[in-house]
């Protein structure tokens, strides 16, 4: 019985490797997408859609090499994100609207407001301009939200691994294990002459 278990599971891994996710992140107007497989490979040449919740569909496209698309999106509202990878492969993602009105906030390359003058007196430091702060802001903004998008694309896929041999063949030893304890207590509480 156990070693049918272990065959199942081993037979079952295959199939978890191509088990698909998708994540996106918004950057000013954009979305940027990002599909891969669980085994850590980017789902290439990949259709994709944006629809509202509704079901309006917003944008399409297919994916990079690198499992990548962008989509200039106006429509207001929660967006859902749906990777089709093929023969029945596919995933989906809700990305919240507070969080491509955040993106949106402060865009990349905004314009520098003009900075007010200080009064005259002694020296003192120099206040970064407005719109300085507010383009470190974006930049800042944009290389986060790559970097989240690169993390979470790493946790989901070693998550979503499953098992390997080394946890497999623990789990069957430790069942063994169990099984060999139950079996030692109750040779014990047979006791000969009994």
């Amino acid at each position: 019985m156990l070693l049918c278990a272990a065959v199942a599971l081993l037979a079952a891994a295959p199939a978890w490797a191509h088990r698909v996710r998708v994540f996106a992140v918004a950057e000013g107007g954009r979305v940027l997408c990002n599909g891969f497989f669980a085994s850590g490979d980017p789902a290439r040449d990949c259709a994709i859609t944006v629809e509202t919740l509704d079901g309006k569909r917003v944008a399409q496209g297919r994916t990079d090499a690198e499992g990548n698309a962008a989509f200039q999106i106006e429509e207001p509202g929660d967006l859902k994100i749906i990777l089709h990878a093929g023969e029945g492969h596919g995933a989906d993602y809700i990305l919240k609207a507070s969080a491509r009105q955040t993106a949106a906030a402060a865009p990349p390359g905004a314009e520098p407001a003009s900075a007010p003058t200080a009064p005259a007196g002694p020296a003192q430091p120099a206040a970064p301009a407005a719109g300085d702060e507010a383009r470190l802001k974006a930049v800042v903004r944009a290389v986060v939200q790559e970097e989240m998008l690169k993390l979470r694309r790493a946790l989901v896929a070693d998550l979503q691994r499953g098992p390997g041999f080394t946890e497999i063949a623990g789990g069957v030893g430790f069942i063994f294990g169990v099984m060999g304890l139950a079996l030692y207590a109750r040779s014990r509480r047979r006791q000969p002459g009994d």
